[in-house]
């Protein structure tokens, strides 16, 4: 390793760096064998999405290079059902990987799924279905990358909030009040077509080509006939709620689970049992009631390996993104942070 090349590392790639040279990646994959590890993936990137949320689209050819390194290093790879089952069972095979991919992005099919053909890998794709009857782009998600890629210094928001005005937006970022101020009142006081008006209206004001993001589907979801194809490739659809949201309330849970089923099981042909929880979150009072409808695993967004005690309604994951490092990646499917993780927790609760 070249002095120019520690220089660049940070303490954190040093420390991991180190580690994995010392074996302990080696080490951590042997005594984590056992245990489901589930990867969660979202979108991929046909231009710039990646850098607008890398933790949401990943470049191709980052996804390649993970999947090579499973390949290389002899990770199996099971489908979700095939995972769950023989982790309850005891028949796991050593250092197990399921692929999880959320959401339902047009660039699944377009773009990951030729990867995912080429080397034997079923996955499970959690389909979102609002945005699947309505091909637009997701509004909120739109609303973002606009102010992300607008090269203006302020925005003249009368018409497009009620109490509209001049605003300065050199310095606005994704989640600035007055991007969620128009995200909010498109949410809850617009239709889907007067949605789409106001996105038109917001891109021309910031200078942001709404048409070209729309025919380019960035930020859209894939077709009833993509969903088609999928399924027919082999792809596990199964559930994501109908608008990305799981109330608590049980009418409310019922009707985004049944919605859901309702468009997505002609197309997969047979009952959906599993659920990933919209954004990973959940609370205990969803769990009766997902028991209630039959559900029978959920996935989340907590970070850490599964073993036959985690809950099937709280499984954890790993959500991949484009600015995680290789190392990074490797640190966590060998099992090594998720050790150090529960090392740090038991000194945690220890000194408390």
């Amino acid at each position: 390793m070249t002095d120019r090349f520690v220089k660049a590392m940070s303490a954190k790639e040093l420390f991991l760096y180190g580690s994995r040279s010392l074996g302990l990646f080696r080490l951590a994959r042997w005594l984590c064998r056992r245990k489901l590890t589930i990867l969660c993936y979202h979108g991929f990137s046909y231009d710039d999405e990646h850098r607008f949320r890398p933790s949401l689209f990943m470049r191709r050819e980052v996804l390649e290079k993970r999947l090579r390194w499973l390949e290389a290093n002899e990770f199996p790879i099971l489908a979700l059902e095939e995972g769950v089952e023989r982790l309850r069972s005891g028949t796991l095979p050593d250092n197990a990987v399921v692929i999880t991919v959320d959401d339902g992005f047009a660039s699944v099919a377009e773009l990951a799924m030729p990867l995912f053909r080429d080397f034997g890998i079923t996955i499970t794709l959690y389909v979102t279905t609002y945005y699947c009857k309505h091909p637009n782009p997701i509004f909120r998600l739109a609303v973002q990358y606009m102010f992300w890629r607008t090269t203006k210094s302020s925005l003249d928001t009368a018409g497009i909030l009620e109490d509209g005005g001049k605003v300065e937006i050199r310095d606005v970022t994704p989640s600035s009040d007055v991007v969620w101020r128009i995200i909010d009142y498109g949410e809850s006081s617009l239709d889907e077509l007067e949605r789409q008006d106001l996105l038109q209206r917001l891109g021309d004001r910031l200078d942001v080509d709404y048409e070209e993001l729309h025919r380019a589907r960035l930020l859209s979801l894939v077709t009833t006939a993509e969903l088609n194809e999928l399924v027919a490739a082999g792809v596990d659809v199964q559930l994501h709620t109908h608008r990305h949201t799981l109330p608590t309330d049980a009418s409310g849970l019922e009707r985004e689970i049944n919605e859901n089923r309702a468009f997505l099981e002609p197309i997969a042909g047979k009952s959906l049992n599993h659920l990933c929880y919209p954004s990973g979150e959940w609370v205990e009072e969803h769990l009766p009631l997902l028991g209630k409808l039959g559900v029978r695993t959920a996935t989340t967004c907590m970070v850490g390996m599964n073993d036959p005690d985690t809950h099937p309604l709280t499984l954890n994951r790993l959500l991949d993104a484009d600015d995680l490092t290789q190392l990074e990646f490797e640190a966590e499917v060998t099992g090594f942070l998720e050790l150090l993780r529960r090392i740090r927790g038991k000194q945690l609760k220890h000194v408390g």
